[in-house]
């Protein structure tokens, strides 16, 4: 099967709505609001990545900004935006990235797994050898009240290399925290 705007949408509010019982809307690229809403939440913000390894390879991606980050984990632990600390702001992310993530894979063929989360800081440099064989599937820009973010889909094309200078990126084990 394969995996469409769509179904990220449909993944993305049944998420937000369940885990944080949040609503989400749909942006459209370019959309005046969005373009507005992230110039207002500044240039930093956090990536969180699942891996996705088997029959289809690649990896789901949950962007926004460090204050969406944090009132998204304030919806999601019940507590004021004031007491998320940044490590409170990334596991939040990290694991809403591996519950769409998780809901993503449960739509492409098996066998696969599911690498757990990692999240960075968007300013944070990255090598090009860690994505320079991935090939964006589709992203899909999204409103909530918390404030804008994206999910994106990424392929791992068959004999490509999900491996950075740094260490194997897509290899998934007990314990293992991708690069």
């Amino acid at each position: 099967m394969t995996v469409t705007e769509e179904h990220i949408v449909e993944v993305a509010q049944e998420v937000w709505f369940s885990l944080l019982g949040l609503d989400v809307t749909r942006m459209e690229r370019g959309s005046e609001e969005l373009d507005a809403l992230a110039q207002l939440d500044g240039m930093d913000g956090m990536d969180a990545r699942v891996h996705i390894d088997g029959a289809w390879r690649g990896q789901v991606r949950l962007q926004c900004g460090t204050q969406v980050a944090v009132r998204l984990a304030a919806a999601m632990l019940y507590v004021q935006a004031t007491d998320v600390d940044p490590a409170a702001a990334a596991d939040a992310i990290g694991e809403l990235a591996n519950v769409v993530g998780g809901n993503i894979k449960s739509l492409l063929p098996p066998p696969s797994r599911l690498s757990v989360p990692v999240v960075s800081n968007r300013r944070a440099p990255r090598g090009r050898a860690a994505t320079a064989s991935l090939r964006r599937v589709t992203a899909v820009s999204f409103l909530c009240p918390a404030g804008p973010f994206e999910v994106g889909l990424w392929h791992l094309p068959p004999g490509g290399s999900a491996r950075s200078r740094r260490g194997p990126c897509a290899r998934i084990g007990a314990g293992h925290q991708c690069h």
